[in-house]
């Protein structure tokens, strides 16, 4: 893991695996420079019946080590993130932020914030699948 600060907001980000972990309010930080909150994401539990369908397994927060809870954000073909009740921060695999906004603003508002994601994170604005 790498620290990326910008903005005044550390952001640790994995270089193997494109993942990125917001502690504590970094998340909605970073998004308020964009004019949007957390809360637009529309981030809701995830059916456990789609996270069996899709092999999702239990990641551990970085800070205490608990089993995080599993967030899905759109309708068909959700993406899921992963959030530490405890401490609050969020974890987003390799592409799935930008992925999230997409979801989030359906209708093109997404692209000056996904621009933005990529400006902070090498091959942050693309999804996984899109990198292959």
């Amino acid at each position: 893991m790498v620290v990326v600060e910008y903005n005044e907001v550390e952001l640790d980000h994995c270089m193997e695996c494109g993942g990125v972990w917001f502690d504590r309010d970094e998340l909605s930080h970073l998004l308020s420079g964009v004019n949007l909150r957390v809360e637009d994401l529309h981030m809701k539990a995830a059916p456990r019946a789609e996270l069996a369908a899709r092999n999702e397994r239990p990641r551990r927060c970085p800070l205490c080590r608990r089993k995080m809870k599993k967030l899905a954000v759109g309708e068909s073909d959700a993406v899921v993130v992963d959030r530490c009740d405890r401490h609050g921060g969020y974890w987003f695999d390799g592409g799935e932020l930008p992925s999230v906004v997409r979801k989030s603003f359906p209708n093109g508002e997404w692209k000056n914030v996904v621009d933005f994601i990529s400006t902070l994170f090498p091959g942050g604005g693309k999804h996984k699948e899109e990198n292959q």
